[in-house]
Formats: structure tokens, sequence, C-alpha cells
């Protein structure tokens, strides 16, 4: 992001400062609340919803099942 600024817009040093300061409260601020969270929690109870939800976003996305179509499948006639 940084790179785009100096060259495209031309951002100043004190713009650079201020866009650097900006990206690092995005980490950090989420960052702490998160430790806080995890002090507060049973270390075990924060592995289960940890694992429960990683395997949620990497499970693959089911399709809606496909209707029947009025071509028959491979070749093999309709009777």
């Amino acid at each position: 992001m940084g790179i785009i600024a100096v060259t495209t817009l031309a951002a100043t040093p004190w713009q650079m400062g201020v866009l650097e300061a900006a990206e690092s409260a995005a980490v950090l601020l989420p960052g702490l609340s998160a430790g806080v969270g995890a002090d507060r929690y049973e270390r075990r109870r924060i592995l289960l919803v940890g694992a429960c939800v990683r395997h949620f976003l990497a499970s693959p996305r089911r399709a809606a099942p496909r209707r029947a179509s009025a071509a028959p499948a491979a070749g093999i006639p309709i009777r």
C-alpha cells in the first residue's frame, strides 16, 4: 500500500507515517482484544472454537443439487 501511495499519489513523509500508523492499528487493536479473550476463557474452549471455525472456513462449499436433464447421461436411454 505504501509504494502505491508514494508513486501514484505522491504522498509526503507525514502522510506515509499516518498511513503506516493506520495499518499497524488495524492489526494491533484486534490482536489486543483477542489476547484479553484468550486470557479470560479456558484454553480448551478456545482451541475447540478455533478448530470449528477453521473447519467451517476450509470446508468446500456444496453446490445445490442439479436437476435431472432431459438428455440421457452417457448415452443410456431413459425408459
